[in-house]
Order: C-alpha cells, then sequence, then structure tokens
C-alpha cells in the first residue's frame, strides 16, 4: 500500500520540477530582457549627462542674453495696455452682469 503512495507521487514531483523548470527559463528571460532595458536607459543617461556636462551654466548663458539684450522700452506701456485690456473686459463682465440682474428682478 505504501509503494502505491510513492509511484502515485512521484509523477506528481516530476511534473513539478518540469513545470518549474520551465518558468524558471521565462523567468530568467523576462530578467535578461529587464536587465537589457536598464542597461540601455543607464548608457542614455550617460549620454545626457555627458551633453550636460559639455553646456555652459545656465546662469552665464543668463548674463549673456541680459548683456546683449537691450531693455525693453515698450515693457510698460505694454504692462499698461494689457491692464486698460483687463480693466474694460471687467467692466463689460460688471454691465452684463447688472443687466442680467434687472432683466431677472423683473420677471
Amino acid at each position: 500500500m505504501q509503494s502505491n503512495r510513492s509511484d502515485s507521487s512521484c509523477p506528481i514531483t516530476r511534473r513539478v520540477y518540469s513545470f518549474t523548470a520551465a518558468s524558471d527559463l521565462r523567468g530568467k528571460h523576462r530578467v535578461q530582457a529587464e536587465l537589457k532595458r536598464l542597461e540601455q536607459e543607464a548608457k542614455s543617461l550617460e549620454n545626457e549627462l555627458e551633453q550636460l556636462e559639455k553646456m555652459e551654466s545656465a546662469s552665464a548663458a543668463c548674463m549673456e542674453y541680459v548683456r546683449k539684450m537691450p531693455s525693453f522700452p515698450m515693457l510698460s506701456s505694454l504692462n499698461s495696455r494689457f491692464h486698460l485690456i483687463i480693466h474694460f473686459f471687467y467692466q463689460v463682465y460688471i454691465l452684463f452682469r447688472n443687466q442680467i440682474t434687472f432683466y431677472l428682478s423683473d420677471c
């Protein structure tokens, strides 16, 4: 009777081992694919770092731009025009809001 139990457990064990062997191969392939992806990402980041090291600092570039760019005299004029436009649209909004309130109060 015990021999039947050992015989019946052996095929199950073999099946489990063969199943885990197949899953190990798939797991190994996944790990290799992930490793390859990480290596490509690391290489890409190294290239980006090299490009950043070759660039001059942003503050130096900004200072050079400020030195070469003349002051913009229209800035205050544009600023005041912008405020006038905003003020105009605000007044239009108030006017329509009051008219809508007036019409609603008549109903």
